[in-house]
């Protein structure tokens, strides 16, 4: 397995998802960030998709931090039209947990044995499968959920009910 932004999204053809929690240090939208400049350097036609757990303005940050990643790294970064979107996902609050994102918490521990905080990898996970849910991705055959962490959250917080 590659351990470059090309072995990373060599698993996900034509669509891509990414959960854009809070990053440490201020809210950078960083992983949304690096998700997006690597699928416009590696895989065009990718479309990353990131759940905000913040209210912090992801949907401009992630571009912005992208181009400038781009810029660091001395290579052309245009993402192409549509190639981002962010979706809130807030629930009550920023680090409050949510009820309604419990299920599902609870679901992909139980079928998978993947485990997610309540805070942030949780509700990302809960508002993508709200999302697929919905129908926002049918007709698309290949999602890839990006867990970043966060467990140690898990035993510091009772899933509310």
């Amino acid at each position: 397995m590659r351990s470059d932004a090309a072995g990373a999204t060599a698993g996900c053809s034509r669509s891509g998802f990414a959960a854009a929690a809070r990053e440490r240090f201020g809210c950078s939208g960083g992983t949304a960030a690096g998700l997006l400049l690597g699928a416009g350097l590696f895989l065009p036609g990718v479309k990353v998709t990131g759940i905000a757990v913040d209210s912090s303005p992801f949907d401009k940050i992630v571009p912005r931090l992208a181009g400038e990643a781009a810029a660091l790294l001395e290579c052309p970064f245009q993402p192409e039209e549509n190639a981002f979107q962010m979706v809130e996902h807030m629930g009550p609050g920023y680090a409050l947990p949510n009820p309604e994102d419990t299920p599902y918490i609870e679901e992909l521990a139980r079928t998978e044995g993947i485990l997610l905080d309540p805070v942030y990898t949780g509700k990302a996970f809960a508002g993508m499968m709200q999302l697929l849910r919905q129908g926002a991705f049918d007709g698309q055959d290949d999602l890839l959920f990006v867990h970043t962490g966060g467990t140690a959250a898990l035993f510091a917080i009772d899933l509310p009910r």
